[in-house]
């Protein structure tokens, strides 16, 4: 775009003239005693520089816009190249035992493993806000086994003994005494950590010291007789930041009020752990730990926002999904054009 002799208009130099202008600069004349000045083109029309030429003008906004965004993707591919020497670096320098104390360098994000609780699937497509239905509760109870559905606690338990009826049952949920986590987990948008199973904080909940709103809550499942490899992620959510108020809730992580989306069972099924997720350690073992929660990385996590995207088919929703994608990552300052291909646990015995 040839801006030689338009008139622009600086706050404090007033109006001028461009007289050069080359792929990365303008020069400006201006009366004395300011004289020439040179600044960035475009980005200067940004800051200080106002063409009087109004479609010249207009034209110089879209201008503006792609340099910023070459700029984004710039600063992006630097971040990546600034971490990836890192990561070299820390091989190098520090010893093996040390490295997991920095292992999770832009992994404050948490994928958690949740029972399959079918209760609500009628109503919401996936579940996860009321008890089980009887079949349900038999299979996790007598083949899954689950630690709390076969705790003494457990009021599923209970009924499948015959000690409470059906509607006691439903009762508990819908009430304020707690049945399970995952029976009001999409009515209440909350998640537990788990707790500590040896040592002097056995029995105690686990804090997620990293936790802030930039977190993304990760909820992953499987279906009756489905496989690890096949686990699915069923809903995410970011998290509420620490307050007085949640303190209490020590081991617990809630969703704030806006960025909060689940998934039908189908819609979850296209949207697979393991296609994002692998394990640093074991990258070609479909397996996890003990642990209620594994880390994930920022750009995992984000191939896991835009598949979210792509799977919903109601326009309302995937125009939300879409949001809930882009803010992420502007908080993680990830360019959404450099986004990779998901290389998770999956993918990668598949190409082998």
């Amino acid at each position: 775009m040839d801006l030689s002799g338009k008139i622009v208009k600086h706050s404090k130099f007033g109006m001028g003239t461009i007289i050069n202008q080359n792929e990365n600069n303008v020069e400006v004349k201006f009366k004395e005693p300011f004289g020439c000045k040179i600044f960035q083109y475009p980005l200067g029309f940004d800051k200080y520089l106002k063409l009087q030429d109004e479609g010249t003008a207009l034209k110089i906004v879209k201008a503006i816009d792609t340099k910023k965004e070459e700029v984004e993707i710039e600063e992006q591919e630097k971040e990546l190249k600034r971490q990836e020497c890192e990561l070299i670096r820390m091989k190098e320098t520090i010893k093996p035992r040390k490295i997991t104390k920095k292992r999770y360098l832009h992994k404050n994000n948490l994928a958690i493993k949740c029972n399959y609780c079918n209760g609500g699937l009628e109503e919401n497509g996936i579940g996860f806000t009321k008890a089980c239905t009887d079949e349900m509760i038999t299979y996790n109870i007598g083949v899954r086994k689950y630690t709390w559905c076969t705790g003494e606690n457990s009021k599923c338990l209970a009924y499948k003994k015959g000690e409470i009826s059906r509607e006691e049952l439903d009762a508990v949920n819908e009430g304020e005494d707690f049945l399970c986590y995952e029976s009001q987990m999409l009515n209440k948008w909350k998640a537990s950590l788990g707790v500590y199973q040896s040592g002097v904080k056995r029995g105690k909940a686990m804090v997620f010291s990293d936790l802030s709103t930039n977190t993304l809550a990760i909820l992953t499942t499987r279906t009756k007789g489905m496989k690890e490899e096949d686990r699915i992620i069923f809903a995410v959510f970011l998290a509420q930041a620490k307050n007085e108020e949640s303190m209490e809730l020590e081991g617990h992580i809630l969703a704030n009020e806006k960025y909060k989306i689940s998934l039908t069972l189908e819609e979850a099924k296209q949207v697979r752990f393991w296609d994002y997720y692998y394990n640093e350690t074991k990258p070609d073992t479909i397996k996890l730990g003990s642990g209620l929660f594994n880390y994930v990385a920022d750009i995992q996590s984000a191939q896991i926002l835009k598949q979210i995207v792509e799977v919903k088919t109601d326009e309302r929703e995937k125009e939300y999904a879409n949001e809930f994608y882009t803010y992420f990552c502007k908080i993680k300052n990830l360019s959404m054009n450099l986004i990779p291909s998901p290389t998770g646990g999956r993918t990668r015995i598949i190409k082998e």
